[in-house]
């Protein structure tokens, strides 16, 4: 299985206005904090959660369909299927029609699977034969949940003040543990193993 990011993210789960008071700084005129620091906070968070906190596009690859039949998505919440494809026995992509899917969005992590009376074509065993572009995230930061917010902005704080991995005579800086207790009650990573 591999994940990979086809479109990162328009807009953040905080607005650059809301990190900059809450690291009460003035502005960000090198756009430090608009290029690094906010979207490492957010990365922080979604690799605490395995979750994506704002719209993404994702490509999730597959050798081949799942036995179960039902293919669950990584990095809830799942918006949509942009589109499903498959390389058929000859080695030629098939994408396959949305009439032979459906997506359960409300499921965490969401789920696809064929639809009613359908069944997944044959398709040849390899990296990446069945791929699935979805689009995953909320589609406003008003949609992400406050906790995961407020996990954010510390995450600003935390990155923003410890800029460098190591500092010369002392240890290293874990994440602080506000952050984890923010993020564990929306951890899904351990529903992927």
């Amino acid at each position: 299985m591999s994940i990979v990011v086809v479109t990162r993210p328009a807009f953040f789960a905080v607005s650059l206005g809301e990190a900059l008071v809450h690291l009460r700084l003035v502005g960000d005129v090198d756009g430090y904090v608009a290029g690094i620091v906010l979207p490492g906070a957010q990365a922080l968070v979604e690799e605490l959660t395995g979750r994506r906190l704002t719209t993404t596009t994702l490509r999730l690859g597959l050798e081949m369909w799942p036995a179960g039949g039902e293919i669950l998505l990584p990095g809830p919440p799942a918006a949509s299927i942009t589109s499903v494809t498959y390389l058929d026995d000859a080695g030629v992509r098939q994408t396959l029609a949305a009439s032979n899917y459906v997506l359960d969005k409300d499921a965490e992590p969401a789920i696809l699977a064929p639809a009613a009376g359908v069944t997944w074509p044959s398709a040849r065993q390899a990296s990446g034969s069945v791929q699935v572009t979805y689009v995953a995230g909320a589609s406003s930061a008003a949609d992400v949940e406050p906790s995961l917010r407020a996990a954010v902005l510390l995450a600003c704080g935390h990155k923003y003040e410890h800029r460098e991995l190591a500092i010369p005579g002392t240890s290293l800086v874990e994440v602080p543990v506000g952050i984890r207790d923010l993020c564990a009650p929306y951890d899904v990573r351990d529903r992927f193993a």
